[in-house]
């Protein structure tokens, strides 16, 4: 539910590490070839949803996902080229997933994607690793009109458990609608790739209060989604091109130089200063790992009428008990709305109204952070 005195706020995504490093970006692109640039702009967009309604995940249409994304309608509507490597499309209960919106989420759900080089994160002692995950684990597509052959569809997105734990505790944010200024989609993959590898770089250096990180150019050709034959001395100038493309009109603060630590070698290392603030505090990171905590104190405290514990039911057809409970806003919603609470308040030291716990568990807040924001500026918090 978004406020209206909030639509002119940036869209943050909240993005599993592992797919915003240059070794991940480059395995998502041997894992899923030519749909790889549009695998990423599905899990940013993934990150918005998981972002702003923690309860009820990702429900969407293509219409919402190309307002969100900026990627034109047509480009997600167009039916892939049939030829060697695909023969013919997936069919399923007479739908067919043929254009490029719809092939690319069936190749996430029938493929894992494996890590050469993972992220490695420690919160509360527990050391998270992944090293191979499947990215969507259901899919749900259904017509709005059922009567009409060419109706447009809504669907429902279920993400892997692993997934899904990456994204409540392993994330770095990264600004979708400064992504979207990008432009045409054809003509920006290669920026946009760059400017998610980019994202990265920055939160972690004005996080450490660095501001400025040193990468390889190797490590930029990766994150850029570049052809890695070519000659280093052309891959620095499609380097240049993409970087200035993101400086100059997706409006990231950030400078470039390239240079060389060793004498008489090309300088193809390269300095990104950083400028600005975070897009995520601290406050916000502890909220969402806290209520992933409280969530799952409640669910394994949690038993059915009959007296059986929620973690040993055995549900037809469904692998994650656990994300069906928390899904499901209407079961256990007190106890959620208390959960959100008490994160709250171990986030920002403030109790939020039970009423609005509530309904964030329903609805979800589509601007609960940047609503923070607004009133911590004001002075209101």
């Amino acid at each position: 539910m978004e406020m209206e005195e909030n639509k002119g706020l940036s869209k943050i995504s909240r993005i599993d590490k592992n797919f915003m490093s240059p070794d991940g970006i480059h395995d998502l692109s041997s894992q899923f070839g030519e749909h790889a640039p549009l695998v990423m702009e599905i899990i940013s967009f993934l990150g918005v949803k998981f972002k702003y309604n923690f309860f009820n995940l990702f429900n969407t249409s293509v219409d919402e996902f190309s307002k969100i994304t900026g990627i034109d309608k047509s480009t997600l509507n167009r039916a892939v080229p049939l030829g060697p490597h695909l023969k013919k499309y997936p069919k399923y209960n007479g739908h067919e997933f043929k254009s490029y919106f719809d092939y690319t989420i069936y190749m996430m759900l029938s493929r894992n994607w494996i890590f050469s080089k993972p992220v490695h994160t420690t919160y509360k002692d527990n050391e998270t690793k992944i090293t191979s995950i499947q990215i969507l684990e259901e899919i749900i597509v259904r017509k709005k009109n059922e009567h009409a052959a060419t109706s447009a569809k809504l669907y429902s997105f279920r993400i892997s458990e692993k997934l899904m734990a990456a994204m409540q505790g392993q994330f770095w944010p990264i600004d979708v609608d400064q992504k979207k200024r990008l432009g045409q989609f054809k003509r920006s993959q290669n920026a946009r790739a760059l400017f998610t590898a980019l994202s990265a770089w920055r939160h972690t250096a004005l996080s450490q209060k660095k501001n400025y990180a040193i990468v390889t150019l190797n490590d930029l050709v990766k994150a850029t989604l570049l052809k890695e034959e070519q000659e280093p001395k052309h891959l620095k100038q499609a380097i240049i091109r993409n970087l200035n493309k993101i400086k100059n009109e997706a409006g990231f603060e950030f400078d470039f130089e390239f240079f060389s630590p060793y004498k008489h070698k090309e300088d193809y290392h390269i300095k990104l200063q950083f400028y600005g603030k975070t897009l995520e505090g601290q406050e916000e990171i502890i909220f969402s790992r806290e209520l992933h905590a409280q969530l799952e104190i409640i669910f394994n405290k949690g038993k059915t009428q009959d007296g059986r514990p929620y973690k040993d039911l055995n549900i037809p057809n469904e692998k994650n008990t656990y994300q069906r409970w928390v899904q499901n806003p209407k079961f256990d919603a007190e106890q959620k709305s208390v959960a959100v609470q008490m994160a709250y308040r171990a986030a920002y030291k403030k109790v939020l109204p039970l009423v609005d716990c509530m309904n964030y568990v329903h609805n979800g807040f589509s601007n609960l952070f940047d609503l923070v924001t607004i009133q911590t500026n004001e002075g209101k918090i």
